[in-house]
């Protein structure tokens, strides 16, 4: 906008052919400018001075730091938490930093799969996030954070037991089933996005985790729900409630799931593996569950039971699962991208080959056509002028 501003007294400046005017263009430019210049300066000099001062912090504990990476990685996978950036009087992560960079997003971009806010914010599941207690057994082990990294001086609860200091920092870990667990899903919620967002944070503060009860979601109808065979249901979050319903409020549910959530084991997860794009488990169900894999939920997911193919749903908070009978059971879940995006993939490479060629064509034909178009355009527009001149003079003498 100010380069099209200032063209205006330039071109104007131009136009009087006289040095004064330019002059005066330029200083006028100077004054506009100077003032952006001075704010850029100032900004990138603060910028270079925080970079040299992260690099000098980073180097004073890259020891520690490559450390605790190198004993993340040779340990059964997990995520790992090294506090949330949102600032919270509960809370550590937020000031939990080298230099002024996160220990989490350091961590995280040595490929450690994070439980970091920001790492997550553009999935379903980053809702809950800032909700998270880290006091909780229950909410780290609905994250699989089985690793907690921590400055040394933070108190941490009685489940997590140390396993390594480095330097300041202290290294935890956390009993969890792994990336995979069996969960009951009696409820269904039901409603759009804004319901949906204040539904997943009285559901990760009620009893319903705790008992593992997972309800399947469906947000504005999609994914569709599943039918249980025999097993109750009950839709909330849609206006109103069903007549035939009792529970009004999310302390009725836990109510309700508190009544219901006594019986026998669901059962264990004996094995389980990762992939880049894949997770894979094997699991003895000793009754009716659901298989919930703690990564976000997409339609793009492929699940596979024992070779078979399988209907996906959405957990709570955003999870994906797959319905399970009795039994040992070999499951499969890989995301996979659909054949549109790879036809538009290979549409866009064979764009760009056409127009390689199209420009190499259009070169070629200018050359040509300054090579032999203009020895015949002056006949050619010369008999065009002579042709409209005579159509003028007939046109006169028939008046």
């Amino acid at each position: 906008m100010s380069a099209t501003a200032l063209a205006i007294p330039w071109r104007w400046a131009v136009s009087r052919s006289n040095l004064a005017y330019l002059v005066g263009a330029l200083i006028l430019t100077l004054l506009i400018l100077s003032p952006v210049y001075i704010e850029r300066q100032s900004y990138l000099s603060l910028n270079a001075r925080e970079k040299q001062e992260n690099q000098q912090a980073l180097k004073a504990e890259q020891n520690d730091i490559d450390s605790i990476i190198e004993t993340l990685n040779g340990l059964p996978a997990g995520r790992v938490y090294a506090g949330l950036a949102v600032a919270s009087e509960n809370r550590w992560g937020h000031g939990y930093r080298i230099g002024s960079i996160p220990v989490a997003q350091i961590l995280g971009e040595s490929g450690i799969d994070m439980f970091y806010a920001t790492l997550h914010q553009y999935s379903l599941v980053s809702t809950v996030l800032s909700s998270f207690d880290q006091n909780r057994l229950e909410q780290y082990e609905l994250f699989n954070i089985k690793y907690v990294v921590v400055p040394e001086e933070a108190r941490m609860p009685s489940f997590m037991q140390p396993i390594e200091k480095f330097g300041r920092h202290q290294l935890y870990q956390v009993p969890t089933t792994g990336y995979f667990d069996l969960v009951g899903s009696h409820l269904t919620f039901a409603g759009n996005k804004a319901a949906y967002f204040s539904a997943a944070q009285s559901w990760l503060e009620s009893g319903l985790l705790e008992g593992k009860r997972h309800p399947q979601i469906s947000i504005n109808g999609s994914p569709s729900f599943l039918n249980h065979v025999g097993l109750p249901s009950t839709i909330i979050l849609d206006t109103p409630l069903p007549s035939d319903s009792s529970l009004e409020s999310l302390d009725d549910l836990s109510s309700y799931i508190s009544q219901i959530s006594t019986g026998p084991s669901r059962g264990s997860i004996i094995s389980e593996d990762q992939g880049i794009n894949s997770y894979s488990a094997t699991v003895d169900v000793e009754r009716e569950s659901m298989m919930m894999l703690k990564v976000s939920y997409h339609p793009n997911w492929r699940v596979t039971v024992d070779g078979s193919e399988a209907d996906t749903l959405m957990l709570m908070p955003g999870f994906i699962g797959v319905q399970l009978g009795p039994g040992e059971h070999n499951v499969f879940m890989e995301y996979k991208s659909r054949g549109l995006r790879k036809a538009l993939l290979s549409c866009g490479l064979v764009t760009l080959l056409l127009i390689g060629l199209w420009e190499k064509r259009s070169a070629s034909s200018s050359i040509w056509m300054k090579l032999r178009v203009p020895t015949g355009i002056p006949f050619i527009m010369k008999g065009t002028g002579a042709n409209r001149a005579n159509k003028r003079r007939r046109s006169r003498r028939n008046r």
